[in-house]
């Protein structure tokens, strides 16, 4: 899938729908008036950046077939959320700080380090893009819906795993 050729026409990302299901108001305000919000809650950054770090990790392993060290990922990790800061205007909830989450961000990357077994890595990032709703009957959907998947894999018993980091 040539993911730019399919972002320069109209298409839906599961982000719309799912931001049309939560909030009609804000899917007009978001995506059809485009206006651009106050500020950014710390959660969208912070969820960024552990993203950012497990597409690191499972990159990692796909071209070099070692996991990355630890304090390498806590490293992206941290680079990746100072940026994010640094890019945006992030309100904390009440008891946050940037250091309260940097934190807990690395002790979230410590737990999936111990205790993550993967299986071997196809695809990091995959794009896709869906055109038909119903390939039986073959009909269209009105707009592609188009998006990423985290993470496709391969497990110790050779069935095709497709990961969603949330």
């Amino acid at each position: 899938v040539n993911m730019n050729s399919v972002k320069n026409e109209q298409h839906i990302s599961y982000s719309q729908i799912s931001t049309y299901i939560m909030c009609p108001l804000r899917y007009r305000f978001q995506y059809i008036e485009e206006l651009k919000p106050e500020f950014t809650p710390a959660a969208l950054p912070f969820g960024g950046a552990i993203h950012e770090s497990l597409a690191f990790f499972y990159r990692s392993l796909q071209n070099s077939g070692q996991r990355p060290s630890l304090e390498k990922l806590t490293e992206v990790f941290k680079n990746d959320w100072n940026l994010r800061l640094e890019c945006e205007d992030v309100k904390f909830d009440k008891g946050e700080s940037s250091e309260s989450l940097e934190q807990l961000g690395i002790n979230m990357l410590y737990a999936f380090y111990e205790n993550v077994t993967p299986g071997e890595v196809l695809c990091v990032e995959q794009p896709f893009c869906i055109r038909k709703l119903d390939p039986d009957n073959g009909r269209l959907l009105a707009l592609p819906l188009v998006g990423y998947i985290d993470l496709i894999e391969k497990d110790s018993t050779g069935n095709i795993v497709v990961v969603d980091h949330k």
